[in-house]
């Protein structure tokens, strides 16, 4: 059967080689541009190819759609390769992913079958628990299309968090679900790039949103800032708990992306400063603190100490650093903070 199917693809193949050879593609429209860098001119001949607004640059990318509708509709056998394909697809089994297992026992998964276009969201109480379909992207709104990037449930199982962006747009809205009555809250969380970061109360979490859903505008990840959000409530009332603004002295750049989040074997809240830096910058403070309108961050690695990963419990802190250590070393020291 492979060595069937793969003949079937190589004479396809030459179809399509055939069918270019005979035809040309539509040419794409020309308007030189003239950039000088250190004395020496440089010619762009395509650079008005990057305006998708011009007519005569969308009137060339549709007469190319059409020109390669028209090569692959060409190809010899094409047909019944596709039902060949279609008919392999039928016999994969249902693949599941991202199973996360709350306490419980409850068991959040994605997963996908021969005849879905997305993964859907599931749970199941115990492992041989009835399968319950939580969430469908393909049914949510009639005429969209939606993909669940992420999803997190709460510790105790009863809410799950998850976020589903419209044709698989990098930046997407978050949404909360009660469990039990597969019910949504009313609240929608905008502009979010990832799920929040559950507390141990399991009725709040922390999350950071951009600033805009535009991927190509700058200013959408510049001065993030980490949000505490209620389920329940609209996202106006959200509070910011750690970012530049609020902790001007904690070293948070413009382009950091400042994360808060809860650590339950240690009952403490970090704050981690996320960059393009590969070590540590985080801080620490009992997650207590977050009653308080300010939190008493502590440093606990500064990018100086050169820690590039870690673990934590109860009582120790355990890191791995290349300062004075060419091959890294791995270290443990107490809580309250290693020096």
């Amino acid at each position: 059967m492979k060595k069937t199917l793969l003949a079937f693809c190589l004479l396809s193949l030459q179809a399509v080689g055939l069918t270019w050879a005979q035809t040309n593609p539509p040419a794409a429209p020309s308007v030189p541009a003239t950039d000088e860098y250190f004395g020496i001119k440089v010619t762009d001949p395509y650079r008005n190819l990057e305006t998708l607004t011009d007519p005569a640059v969308q009137t060339w990318m549709k007469a190319q759609a059409d020109y390669a509708r028209q090569t692959l509709n060409a190809i010899p056998g094409r047909q019944g390769l596709l039902d060949k394909m279609k008919e392999f697809d039928a016999r994969k089994a249902e693949q599941v992913r991202e199973l996360k297992i709350a306490d419980n026992d409850r068991y959040f998964y994605l997963k996908i079958r021969p005849q879905d276009q997305q993964p859907k969201l599931y749970c199941r109480d115990g492992y041989k628990g009835t399968e319950v379909l939580l969430f469908d992207p393909e049914a949510f709104e009639t005429g969209k299309v939606y993909t669940v990037n992420s999803f997190s449930p709460s510790y105790d199982g009863s809410k799950v968090a998850f976020e589903i962006s419209e044709k698989g747009a990098e930046v997407g809205t978050l949404r909360i679900m009660d469990v039990s009555g597969k019910k949504l809250y009313p609240e929608k969380l905008e502009n979010t790039w990832g799920v929040g970061e559950w507390l141990q109360d399991g009725n709040s979490f922390t999350y950071v949103p951009l600033n805009g859903r535009d991927v190509n505008d700058p200013t959408a990840r510049l001065n993030t800032q980490s949000l505490l959000h209620q389920v329940g409530t609209p996202p106006s009332q959200d509070r910011p708990v750690f970012s530049a603004k609020l902790y001007p002295t904690l070293g948070i750049r413009p382009s950091d992306y400042p994360y808060a989040y809860y650590d339950r074997d240690t009952k403490l809240l970090y704050g981690l400063i996320s960059s393009v830096d590969r070590y540590q910058h985080i801080y620490y403070a009992p997650v207590a603190e977050l009653a308080r309108p300010k939190i008493a961050w502590k440093p606990l690695f500064k990018p100086g100490q050169e820690v590039t990963n870690f673990a934590t419990d109860a009582k120790y802190v355990y890191f791995i650093t290349s300062k004075n250590a060419p091959a890294r070393k791995s270290c443990a020291c107490r809580w309250p903070s290693p020096t």
